[in-house]
């Protein structure tokens, strides 16, 4: 997907697929093991199995792979310490996590942990081949003469607010967007923007700047909900990812951090709805970010939503 001004690709669609990839599929259950060794080997991936996580680290040890999807919980040695296992030999090697508990909170912590990204039983099987194909992409995109990845790509957050930055904030957008599509759940997105920030820019300098963008994170991170994820999309707009939720929800939550932030500045926000207003990721941040910018040319202080 393209967010915007910063121009963020996707790896939901037109991905370069690496077919000579290694894969690595840890899982204690031989039906799941099986299962993705079928659906990956069909696509033109060279797959091993590991019957456990610690025959998955003794596997490690000897051989490399571009890649690993290991089941979270395993007994003995789970699916964490595969990821360590895996981050001692390489502080960025890319792991997919298997997991039964489907949520963007879920999400967050694995990627806080460094994974790559998660899938969750019970398998869509398509939805299998488009998150290894991006993790792939992904780390062939970032190789520097065929070592491996540095691992920007994998995520971060926003140095000056704790935000994810732009480039995380889209890999969550877009995998909650296709795990709604399946789930026929709603998804909302709301962002938000200081109203005149070049202006309080102006007059009081950067450090000026920063102080307000810092003080609109902090009201939101106090507002949002457990499991909502915020991102930073510009130097001082904001995006909301908002699981499971409607329009109405989400305009009654950006109220309350618009007025959690009217004594000392205004915001301006758009909304946008899956399905309601749009269906692709990109398109709802498209969608989001116009409404927020109308609502700024009407004069500020508002927040829009299509019709």
């Amino acid at each position: 997907m393209t967010m915007g001004k910063q121009g963020i690709a996707s790896g939901s669609a037109g991905l370069a697929v690496e077919k000579a990839a290694r894969i690595l599929v840890v899982d204690d259950e031989d039906i799941i093991r099986v299962l993705l060794d079928e659906i990956l080997t069909e696509e033109g991936y060279k797959v091993f199995q590991a019957e456990d996580g610690r025959q998955a680290v003794d596997m490690l040890e000897k051989e490399s792979f571009d890649l690993i999807i290991s089941d979270m919980v395993m007994p003995e040695v789970g699916g964490i310490e595969v990821l360590q296992a895996a981050f001692r030999i390489d502080p960025h090697y890319p792991v997919i996590m298997i997991t039964g508990y489907p949520s963007v909170e879920t999400a967050v912590k694995l990627v806080s942990m460094g994974a790559a990204d998660y899938i969750t039983k019970p398998f869509n099987v398509d939805l299998i081949k488009v998150t290894v194909a991006k993790v792939l992409t992904m780390r062939k995109s970032n190789n520097v003469g065929g070592e491996t990845s540095s691992g920007e790509a994998f995520g971060s957050l926003d140095p000056g607010t704790g935000a994810y930055n732009i480039q995380m904030f889209s890999g969550l957008l877009d995998n909650e967007v296709a795990r709604s599509q399946y789930r026929t759940h709603q998804v909302s997105l709301l962002v938000l923007q200081i109203d005149k920030f070049e202006s309080y820019v102006g007059k009081g300098g950067a450090a000026a700047g920063d102080q307000l963008v810092r003080t609109l994170c902090k009201v939101i991170n106090e507002r949002r909900r457990p499991g909502d994820v915020l991102g930073r999309s510009g130097s001082s707009e904001f995006a909301l990812l908002l699981p499971e939720t409607g329009r109405e929800d989400a305009e009654a939550l950006g109220h309350q951090i618009r007025k959690g932030v009217e004594w000392n500045f205004t915001v301006s926000a758009g909304i946008a709805n899956f399905p309601r207003d749009a269906r692709e990721p990109e398109a709802i941040f498209t969608t989001a970010r116009s409404a927020m910018e109308a609502a700024m040319q009407r004069g500020g202080d508002a927040i829009l939503m299509p019709k």
